[in-house]
C-alpha cells in the first residue's frame, strides 16, 4: 500500500511548450480564423489506438487551496466505483496550497495507489503535466478537484464504441447549485462541437473537468502550454494540438458533477479566468477569441442576467491580459533598447 497521505513528491519536469522568456519581446500575431476554422475534422491518426482497459487509466487532478475537493471526490469516487472498476492510479497534483494536501488514511487503506504530488510551477497546466510525468498509465483522465465522479465517469468511456486519441467526457451542474441550471442550459463546461460533412458532431477541443487523453498523443503534442498560468484556454489550446495529430470524440455516458456552489462571484471570477486564456490562446496562435454577446440558449430572466455577466466579465479578462501583453511588451522592448540591441 502507497502511504503519501501527508506527504508531497516533487516532480520537476521541463515545460514541453516554452513561455515567452524574460527579455524576449514577441508581438501578438494578427488575428484571422475562428477556432472551429483551423480544425480539420479528417485527421486520423495513423497508427493503432490501444483498447480502454480500467488499469491503463491514470486520473489526473491539480489542486490549490481545496483539500475540501479532494475528499468530496475521493468519497464520491469510492462511493460509486467497485474494484474491478478502478484505474490504475489516483494523482493528485498540490500547486502551491498554502496548506499542503493530504489523502485521508481511510482512503489510502482501500487499496488504490493514491499519491500527492508537489508542483511548485504556477498554474493547472503546469501541474498536469507534472502529474502525466509520474504517471503509469496508458490513458490519462484529467479531472478538477471541484468535481465529483458519478458511477459512469470510467464505464461511461470503457463502453464507447468510439476510437480516437482523446475524449471530451460530460460535465454537469451539482443539482444543489443554484447557478448549475444555467450552466447546463448553456453548456458551459461542453466543448463546441462541429459537424463533419456526413453530419456527425466532433468536439474542437476537451475540457479538463472530464477529458480521456490516450498518452501517446499527449506526448506527441507536447503537452500542455505552462505559459497558461490560470485555468483558462489552456485545455482549449491542448485540444487544438491534438486535433493535429488525430481527432477527438466526444462521449457524454462519462459524467462528472461540477460543484458551482461559489455562486455568483464564482461566476464573475470563473469567466474573468476564461477571458484571460482566450486572449492569451489569441496571443500566441492568431486565431480569434475575443468575446461576444449572444442570448442564452433557454431565455428565462436569471439566465438573460447570468449571460450578460458572462460577457462583460469574459470581456473584462480578455483585456486585462491584452493590457499585460501590451505593457509587458513596452517593459520586454524597453529592456533591450538599454541592453544596446
Amino acid at each position: 500500500m502507497i502511504v503519501h497521505g501527508a506527504r508531497h513528491e516533487e516532480t520537476p519536469v521541463s515545460p514541453p511548450m516554452q513561455p515567452v522568456a524574460q527579455g524576449q519581446a514577441v508581438r501578438s500575431r494578427r488575428t484571422s480564423a475562428r477556432l472551429s476554422e483551423t480544425i480539420n475534422l479528417n485527421t486520423r491518426y495513423g497508427k493503432p489506438i490501444p483498447r480502454i482497459v480500467p488499469r491503463d487509466v491514470s486520473i489526473i487532478i491539480p489542486v490549490k487551496n481545496n483539500q475540501k475537493g479532494v475528499d468530496s471526490f475521493l468519497e464520491a469516487f469510492f462511493a460509486t466505483h467497485d474494484r474491478a472498476q478502478w484505474p490504475k492510479e489516483i494523482l493528485i497534483v498540490d500547486n502551491n496550497s498554502s496548506v499542503s494536501v493530504r489523502v485521508k488514511d481511510i482512503y489510502l487503506q482501500r487499496g488504490l495507489p493514491i499519491r500527492v504530488l508537489a508542483c511548485t510551477r504556477n498554474g493547472p497546466a503546469a501541474a498536469r503535466n507534472s502529474g502525466v510525468q509520474a504517471s503509469l498509465g496508458e490513458w490519462l483522465l484529467f479531472c478538477d478537484s471541484d468535481c465529483s465522479p458519478t458511477a459512469s465517469l470510467l464505464t461511461g468511456y470503457l463502453n464507447s464504441t468510439k476510437q480516437a486519441i482523446a475524449f471530451a467526457g460530460h460535465v454537469k451542474g451539482t443539482p444543489t447549485a443554484y447557478l448549475s441550471r444555467y450552466y447546463d442550459d448553456e453548456e458551459t463546461l461542453i466543448p463546441y462541437r462541429k459537424p463533419d460533412a456526413t453530419g456527425a458532431d466532433f468536439p474542437l477541443y476537451v475540457i479538463t473537468a472530464n477529458a480521456l487523453v490516450w498518452r501517446r498523443a499527449f506526448e506527441e503534442c507536447g503537452g500542455f502550454d505552462e505559459s497558461f498560468h490560470g485555468a483558462g484556454g489552456e485545455d482549449v489550446d491542448l485540444g487544438r494540438r491534438l486535433w493535429q495529430i488525430g481527432h477527438i470524440e466526444y462521449e457524454p455516458a462519462s459524467v462528472v458533477l461540477h460543484d458551482f456552489s461559489d455562486g455568483f462571484v464564482g461566476l464573475c471570477r470563473r469567466f474573468i479566468r476564461y477571458g484571460r486564456g482566450n486572449r492569451h490562446l489569441e496571443h500566441a496562435t492568431g486565431i480569434r477569441m475575443r468575446p461576444h454577446f449572444r442570448g442564452p440558449r433557454k431565455r428565462t430572466a436569471l439566465n438573460m442576467i447570468a449571460m450578460l455577466a458572462q460577457y462583460i466579465f469574459m470581456s473584462i479578462g480578455y483585456h486585462q491580459e491584452k493590457y499585460q501583453e501590451k505593457y509587458q511588451w513596452k517593459y520586454l522592448a524597453g529592456m533591450d533598447a538599454g541592453r544596446g540591441r
